[in-house]
């Protein structure tokens, strides 16, 4: 499963939104901003952990992306090459 969780850098606050059995869905919810998961422009930061069954599992893979809010309801929503500095030890932000 891709499990989509948005970020607030300061202070730091996360949210698992939803999951998808496919990562192109998964993608386009974090693109689209679907039901404003990122609440008006409160977070700035969507991760996709890919994550298998089973208790306490480790993510398989991550992606990251930075949010911008722009005029109105736009978001400038960037694919990230690495992870935030503050995260780049950090996994399991769905799970927890």
């Amino acid at each position: 499963m891709y499990f989509v969780t948005v970020v607030n850098q300061k202070p730091y606050r996360s949210r698992c939104w939803g999951y998808y059995a496919d990562e192109s869905r998964a993608e386009q919810a974090v693109r689209e901003n679907w039901t404003d998961m990122y609440e008006h422009g409160y977070y700035d930061l969507a991760v996709i952990e890919e994550i298998l069954e089973g208790v306490c599992a480790l993510p398989e893979k991550a992606r990251w992306f930075s949010v911008e809010m722009k005029d109105g309801d736009v978001y400038l929503v960037t694919e990230l090459a690495t992870p935030p500095d503050q995260f780049e030890h950090t996994c399991s932000f769905a799970i927890g």
